[in-house]
């Protein structure tokens, strides 16, 4: 079982950060702390919507990134990505 992080909480301006062992997810490439990324991706989609972030969200979303795996943390080919989604 691996120590992560399940959420942040906002308490009077400082960020909580809260832990708990579990297993892990793994992702479509077989590498384990996918549900690190999907943590991630979920917390921006909630601020689509926002006209701006405020310095708590920035927090929470730069620990959320320390919080990836280094295998996540790296670049992808995007063009190859719009590639195949312009034929599916």
């Amino acid at each position: 079982m691996l120590m992560m992080c399940i959420g942040y909480r906002l308490h009077y301006g400082t960020v909580a950060v809260v832990y708990v062992y579990v297993q892990t997810a793994v992702g479509p490439d077989n590498v384990v702390g996918y549900d690190a990324v999907q943590q991630l991706a979920h917390f921006l989609v909630s601020l689509a919507g926002e006209a701006y972030i405020t310095s708590e969200q920035v927090d929470i979303i730069v620990g959320m990134w320390q919080e990836l795996d280094p295998y996540d943390k790296q670049r992808i080919n995007t063009t190859a990505i719009l590639h195949w989604i312009s034929f599916n």
